[in-house]
């Protein structure tokens, strides 16, 4: 077993002082203040990256990574942490930047947790610099706070680094969750294995324990994916308790994973709809909100010269998710009802049949509102082969959705969940699009994304192919000016 000691007294902490910080023109005044569902920072060339949260006291905290494209490789970001804060979700203050780069060898701030303790706020993050052959490295260090806006860097600055076989290059994003059963603190970080063969046992999340967040010990492997495929690191864990199961959640490739387990440290146990969005909804985070509710926050990814087609980049826009909680541990997600915008209603139809089971039949509708919410019931008139809606069409283009039974997949342009079920009965469809955002939940369980930057016709096409259905309830809204 590898220990980490550090001997701390509160009365003779070491404060890194404030030198060479990065500056920034992020101010907080300028933010969104209202419904910061898709919030990015005002000012350009800044973006929101991975979130952080936290619930304290009555107040939802949303920390995220500040970030800049033009600082994006990997050990030059220049992350720092900024912050907002709400009471009702609707209405949210932003803080100024809570964790800044104050030594010219901080590459990054990168992501981690903050848990609130003995009066005091202890935030655990990533930092990332350079050693002296120039190649990249991380270890988890510390600030302390005791109002939740200001925070102090805290001595020794590395606090944790790897046990041996893990990866120096791969040693990040702490989350620090406290086990009411077991009254010990957790924490769990994205790393890598070095002294494994097979590729499919590097990547894992690891933990520690303490008694007083002060001294750690390390224990080894809490779980690992197992997957060897893309970018296989399973980045930015969450470890928490709802009601009588614990999740750990992570991302790996793109979306966030989830696994299930009656113990903090498993066995786990993977439901068989395991990603809470999809895969270009990345890094959600979790925290607990009032009378027991789950928010879930993440990042919808950029594209590359603001492209339908570009590369994703790191950092864009905050979507918001509450989670729901199935009586088998099973998680289903949806919009939060509070950040939903204000609509007004310009286009509203009881019902609509579509039949043709030789073929391709479909309804149009002209002056459809680009940003707006589109809802809907749909019907399978028995075996269909596929129903779809073209959104924001024209002859330039449209952006396609597609409900596949057969496959039980649910696609938005180039993006695709499966595991959808229930897509043979009735269901349910909300679609809201906002500027280069088009965002769909079925039936308050799953949710899709992508992004939709090319097209901005006011057309609407709803399809069947080989099949029947009916269309229940369409109503169609554009954002309201108030």
């Amino acid at each position: 077993m590898n220990r980490t000691i550090i001997f701390f007294l509160f009365s003779t902490l070491l404060y890194v002082q404030a030198i060479g910080q990065v500056e920034t023109n992020y101010s907080p005044g300028l933010q969104e203040k209202e419904r910061i569902q898709y919030f990015t920072p005002y000012e350009e060339g800044w973006e929101s990256g991975d979130p952080i949260l936290f619930y304290h006291d009555g107040t939802f905290h949303v920390f995220y990574l500040l970030f800049s494209q033009e600082n994006s490789h990997l050990t030059g970001r220049k992350n720092q942490w900024s912050h907002c804060s709400s009471k009702d979700l609707v209405h949210w203050q932003h803080h100024p930047i809570a964790l800044p780069i104050t030594r010219d060898w901080e590459n990054a701030m990168a992501t981690g947790s903050i848990i609130f303790e003995r009066d005091t706020f202890f935030v655990f993050y990533t930092t990332f610099r350079e050693d002296e052959n120039g190649r990249n490295i991380q270890y988890i260090s510390r600030s302390i706070s005791t109002d939740g806006i200001t925070f102090k860097k805290v001595e020794p600055n590395a606090f944790i680094t790897p046990p041996g076989n893990y990866s120096v290059n791969n040693f990040r994003d702490p989350h620090v969750f406290f086990d009411s059963i077991t009254r010990l603190y957790y924490m769990v970080i994205t790393t890598e294995k070095t002294n494994e063969y097979l590729d499919h046992l590097k990547p894992s999340l690891a933990y520690f324990t303490s008694e007083d967040l002060l001294t750690w010990d390390f224990k080894g492997d809490m779980y690992l994916p197992g997957n060897a495929d893309g970018f296989y690191y399973p980045e930015c864990p969450t470890l928490f308790k709802w009601n009588d199961w614990y999740y750990l959640m992570y991302k790996q490739n793109g979306g966030t994973y989830y696994r299930i387990s009656r113990s903090v440290t498993g066995p786990w146990m993977a439901p068989l709809e395991d990603n809470i969005g999809n895969d270009y909804a990345l890094v959600h985070k979790v925290a607990e909100f009032d009378r027991n509710r789950r928010i879930a926050v993440g990042m919808v990814p950029s594209k590359k010269g603001n492209s339908d087609t570009g590369e994703w980049q790191w950092g864009g826009n905050m979507v918001f998710r509450e989670l729901f909680q199935n009586e088998d541990g099973s998680l289903r997600s949806d919009v939060v009802k509070e950040m939903r915008s204000r609509y007004n209603e310009t286009l509203s139809i009881a019902h609509i049949q579509i039949e043709n089971n030789s073929g391709f039949s479909y309804k149009a509708y002209e002056n459809i509102p680009t940003d707006g919410h589109i809802s809907f019931d749909v019907i399978p008139g028995g075996v269909y082969e596929q129903i779809g809606v073209l959104l924001r069409y024209s002859e330039k283009g449209y952006y396609e959705v597609k409900f596949n039974k057969r496959k039980r997949q649910v696609t938005v342009g180039d993006q695709t969940i499966t595991g959808v079920f229930g897509l043979d009965n009735r269901f349910s469809v909300d679609i809201y699009m906002d500027e280069d955002i088009i965002d769909l939940c079925i039936g308050g369980k799953r949710c899709i994304l992508n992004r939709a930057y090319e097209q901005s016709g006011e057309g609407l096409i709803l399809y069947v192919r080989n099949g029947t259905v009916d269309f229940e309830n369409l109503s169609i809204s554009e954002v309201s000016s108030e």
